[in-house]
C-alpha cells in the first residue's frame, strides 16, 4: 500500500501573487520539522522472540521511530532488516511497544540504518 502525497504544482499557477503565497507556504512547512508518512504500529509479543517481521504498510523503508508507549521487556529494532514492507524486531520477553514509524521529511537518504537499536 503506497500512500499518495499531496502536491501543488506551483509553477503552473499563473497569478504571481498567488504563486508567491504558495511558495512561501511551501518553504514554511519544509522548515517546521514536519514528519512525512508516519504510521502508528502496536507491537505485542508474549515471550522472547527473534527477528519477528511486522508489516508496516508504508511502501518505503522507515528510518525513524517515535515511541509513544513501552511496557515490559526490552525490544530491539533490527534496522538492518527493515524493508519496504516490514520492520524486524527481537524481544527479550513479553513486551508491548507502541510508536510511529516513518521518515523525517528532511531525510533525503534512501539508505537503511545498519545498526540495531534496543529500547
Amino acid at each position: 500500500m503506497s500512500q499518495v502525497k499531496p502536491e501543488i504544482n506551483i509553477k503552473e499557477i499563473q497569478d504571481e501573487v498567488v504563486r508567491k503565497n504558495f511558495e512561501n507556504l511551501k518553504a514554511y512547512f519544509e522548515n517546521q520539522n514536519q514528519l512525512q508518512d508516519f504510521t502508528h504500529i502496536v507491537i505485542s509479543l508474549d515471550s522472547v522472540q527473534t527477528n519477528v517481521k511486522i508489516r508496516h504498510g508504508l511502501g518505503f523503508t522507515p528510518r525513524d521511530i517515535l515511541r509513544t508507549r513501552h511496557t515490559g521487556a526490552g525490544i530491539t529494532f533490527n534496522r538492518e532488516n527493515f524493508d519496504d514492507d516490514f520492520i524486524d524486531v527481537t524481544s527479550a520477553g513479553a513486551v508491548e511497544f507502541r510508536g510511529f514509524f516513518g521518515r523525517y521529511i528532511k531525510d533525503d537518504s534512501v539508505q537503511t540504518d545498519t545498526t540495531a537499536e534496543t529500547i
